[in-house]
């Protein structure tokens, strides 16, 4: 078992790693098969005398970070989360300047999702795979059919899959 005060801290990684991801306590209880919503909502909100360590740890999993993060916490970049603010207009015109977007640097990439793509400059495109070859779309109805489709260039990498979106104006 796990003490009370290690106990607080723990729920509040836990609501952290799960709101980074974008997902309600609904939807995180729903991943799990050990831990139900009333318990999982008595983990984060410290409500709970005696923590399993097997529930955390079906957490952690559910949640794509380590036992060590849930136990003894560790910074965004080590989840493989980065928050971000879009500076400027981007290819993808749902992401307005002034945005904050978090992306997932470790998720698994599939066709469809927004990803930020680093080089010269960052900019948010729709990853697809087409015939086994990774194509970075353009959604802005501003760049021209024809154009709005490419390739990775040489100096430009996928930093990562958008997993949350919030606008504070």
């Amino acid at each position: 078992m796990i003490s009370e005060d290690k106990s607080k801290e723990v729920g509040a990684r836990i609501r952290e790693a799960r709101l980074a991801r974008g997902w309600s306590l609904e939807e995180l209880a729903g991943r799990l098969k050990e831990t139900t919503f009333g318990t999982l909502s008595k983990i984060e909100l410290n409500r709970t005398k005696k923590l399993d360590l097997f529930k955390i740890e079906e957490i952690a999993q559910q949640l794509e970070v380590s036992l060590m993060y849930l136990m003894y916490g560790d910074d965004d970049l080590a989840l493989g989360i980065e928050r971000i603010a879009v500076t400027s207009e981007t290819c993808a015109p749902q992401f307005l300047m002034g945005d904050k977007i978090t992306i997932d640097c470790n998720a698994e990439i599939a066709t469809n999702d927004y990803v930020v793509v680093e080089g010269e400059s960052r900019d948010i495109r729709q990853y697809l795979e087409f015939e086994g070859e990774v194509l970075l779309k353009a959604t802005n109805p501003a760049i021209p059919a024809g154009m709005n489709t490419r390739t990775l260039k040489d100096n430009e990498t996928i930093l990562g899959r958008i997993i949350h979106q919030a606008r504070f104006y």
